[in-house]
C-alpha cells in the first residue's frame, strides 16, 4: 500500500496489527509529493474541466463509456445543493 496521510498510517495499523496481514508499504510521501487526488479528477470532470491525461486510458474509457462522468457530475451537484 502507499500511505499519503494520517487514514493511510490507521489502515496499515488495522491491517497489520488488527488483522494480522502481511502488508508492505511500497511508499510513504505527503500529500503535496502526492500530486492530484480523485477528489480532483472529480471536481475537474464536474467542472467540465480536462481530466483525461491524468488517468490512465482505459479509466478514461471505462469512466466515459459507462456514463461515470455524467453521475458524477450530477453527484456533485446534489451534494452542493444540500
Amino acid at each position: 500500500m502507499t500511505i499519503y496521510d494520517e487514514w493511510g498510517e490507521e489502515k496499515l495499523k488495522s491491517l497489520r496489527d488488527d488483522l494480522k496481514l502481511d502488508v508492505d508499504v511500497l511508499w510513504k510521501v505527503t500529500l503535496e509529493e502526492k500530486g492530484i487526488s480523485a477528489s480532483d479528477i472529480r471536481r475537474r470532470i464536474h467542472d467540465g474541466k480536462e481530466w483525461k491525461q491524468f488517468v490512465p486510458t482505459a479509466v478514461y474509457n471505462y469512466i466515459v463509456d459507462n456514463n461515470l462522468d455524467k453521475r458524477i457530475k450530477n453527484f456533485l451537484d446534489e451534494e452542493t445543493q444540500k
